[in-house]
């Protein structure tokens, strides 16, 4: 199986508990589901959703989409894997993002009802 495959499996895992409701709502459902995840499919699913974000339109768009929410760990995640430089890309734009430096427990609270 390629990395290609192993990641699409693991997405695909990572998402079939979340319900469409959750997007629709400014509520924390869509954020503990995540955060509960095992690790790996934490891991996979904040890596891919960033990809995507950004591929799409931008780190802006990552922002506006509501993914935000999950820059915090989206940071770590990318700590983890080793790919450094991303994630000191996206701890700057989360500063400018909560230029107002929020806990990141308001912040977060304050981005689900944007």
């Amino acid at each position: 199986m390629s990395n290609k495959e192993i990641i699409e499996k693991k997405y695909i895992e990572a998402v079939r508990g979340i319900k469409k409701e959750w997007y629709d709502k400014a509520d924390s459902k869509l954020y503990n589901y995540i955060i509960n995840l095992p690790i790996l499919l934490q891991i996979t699913y904040l890596i891919v959703i960033l990809d995507n974000q950004i591929f799409n339109g931008g780190i802006h768009q990552y922002f506006v989409n509501g993914y935000g929410q999950f820059a915090e760990e989206t940071i770590e995640a990318l700590f983890k894997i080793g790919a450094k430089k991303k994630a000191y890309i996206i701890q700057k734009a989360l500063l400018l993002v909560n230029s107002e430096q929020y806990s990141i427990e308001i912040f977060r609270e304050k981005f689900i009802k944007f």
